[in-house]
């Protein structure tokens, strides 16, 4: 009588089992726990690595729908992707395939080198290796584990945590759309806008995932890399990244209270705009002590290409670089046209930023004593240098100085109202891969002009 095919049988020497009278031979190979796989064989892949992850990329599946990868035969991660592992080690990698709920086998053992480690890289991530998540909850322990310690969500309306299935949170940590990866595969961190008027100069949708260091670092740069949706409405104001000093002891519940009464003093931070002159290249100053620097007047920095507005610059893309930079080429690329954008036009969002993934990199070095006005702020967008100045006071008058870089945000909250509140239209940006290093990487050093070496 032929073996019924739901029947997984066991080697002659497994104990009788509770059920069956007679022992039965083994066909399945064992899974990890000790059971038996009815799941695909296992996948053929190749595998990649920066000096934290290793990724599988699939060659061949064998009619899985889904994988895990381990290393070193410990625990198992779901996806492609194993994160927090030490620069220039080897591990012994393996990947096994999933159809619904049935394992596969594991692979055989293939040994991949992570590499080595940027030049004063302090924290990367990919986003590939953790868990799904979403702002409206607490981070899981896969995103504590890679590093991540803390998060807001906040002043959502639209959001499936307050009653709209269909609509998002603030940010999602998610891979299950190819428009939002890079490449088309992996997971990015996903934040969406809302366009809401509540009849005031209200800001909405403020999610943030943040990065708090044990330690202080008298420079830091954040490099990263952001799309946004196709068809991105020009309207509106959005925060993306930002750095800051994030005083000492402040409590969890505190994290994210800022102005003069807050717990952040200095603060550098990028954000997307519009106003009727075009895109706009906003960036946000902020200094110690916050009861008095908080919007960079004591002292204010020097030969700005504009004056700050409560600690605010609005530049263009245009003269505000051309002019005003001295000794920087403007090579910045019309992402429309693939020419060098020419002077005097209206830029505009898809000139910069396209279609495509764009590479933000976002430095500050601390001015060397409070008051001294030899702090550094530099902005790069594809590999533009677009803001450039060494007069910065940090640490202002009054400051006690001693104070360097902690803490690292992502998102943040936008204010945009550019469609009637009934369709709850939202919109969002992803980014696909974040750096933050304690100096300035060699290859931007060079590049910059003698004046600011």
């Amino acid at each position: 009588m032929p073996t019924p095919s739901n029947i997984v049988l066991r080697n002659l020497t497994t104990p009788p089992v509770k059920g069956l009278t007679s022992p039965f031979i083994a066909t399945a190979p064992d899974l990890r726990d000790g059971t038996r796989s009815t799941g695909p064989n296992p996948p053929e892949f190749t595998l990649s690595a920066t000096s934290n992850s290793i990724t599988a990329t699939i060659t061949q599946g064998n009619g899985a729908d889904s994988y895990e990868i381990r290393v070193d035969s410990g625990e198992a991660v779901s996806g492609l992707t194993v994160t927090g592992l030490t620069a220039e080690q080897t591990y012994s990698v393996q990947l096994r395939g999933y159809i619904g709920e049935d394992a596969g086998a594991w692979s055989d053992p293939v040994d991949q080198a992570t590499a080595a480690a940027a030049q004063g890289l302090i924290f990367e991530e990919s986003f590939d290796g953790l868990p799904d998540h979403t702002s409206s909850q607490p981070l899981p322990q896969g995103m504590l584990d890679a590093g991540w310690t803390n998060q807001r969500h906040g002043e959502v309306n639209w959001s499936p945590s307050n009653g709209y299935p269909d609509h998002h949170d603030a940010y999602m940590i998610k891979g299950d759309d190819p428009e939002q990866l890079e490449g088309g595969v992996g997971k990015s961190y996903v934040h969406y806008r809302e366009s809401y008027d509540a009849g005031w100069n209200n800001w909405n949708a403020d999610g943030i995932l943040t990065k708090w260091f044990d330690d202080q670092y008298p420079e830091m740069l954040v490099r990263y890399w952001i799309k946004f949706q196709p068809g991105w409405t020009s309207g509106g104001q959005s925060k993306i990244v930002r750095f800051r000093h994030l005083d000492a002891g402040t409590p969890d519940s505190e994290i994210y209270k800022f102005f003069t009464d807050g717990n952040t003093s200095a603060l550098f931070q990028t954000q997307w705009g519009v106003s009727q002159y075009g895109l706009r290249n906003f960036l946000a100053f902020r200094g110690d002590p916050q009861e008095s620097n908080y919007y960079q007047n004591d002292p204010a920095p020097i030969g700005l290409p504009r004056p700050l507005a409560s600690g605010d610059l609005a530049l263009n893309f245009d003269n505000n670089i051309r002019d005003g930079i001295d000794g920087v080429s403007f090579t910045l690329l019309d992402r429309t046209t693939g020419q060098v954008i020419q002077p005097g036009v209206t830029v505009t969002h898809d000139m910069v930023y396209g279609a495509g993934w764009n590479k933000v990199e976002l430095y500050a070095k601390m001015n060397s004593a409070p008051g001294m006005q030899d702090g550094v702020g530099l902005q790069w967008v594809n590999d533009q240098l677009c803001f450039a100045n060494n007069t910065i006071a940090w640490m202002g008058n009054g400051s006690p100085g001693g104070l360097g870089w902690n803490c690292v945000d992502i998102g943040g909250n936008a204010i945009w109202r550019d469609y009637p509140n009934d369709q709850r239209v939202e919109e969002w940006y992803a980014i696909s891969r974040v750096e933050v290093h304690d100096s300035l990487p060699t290859e931007l050093y060079n590049a910059l002009p003698e004046w600011l070496k």
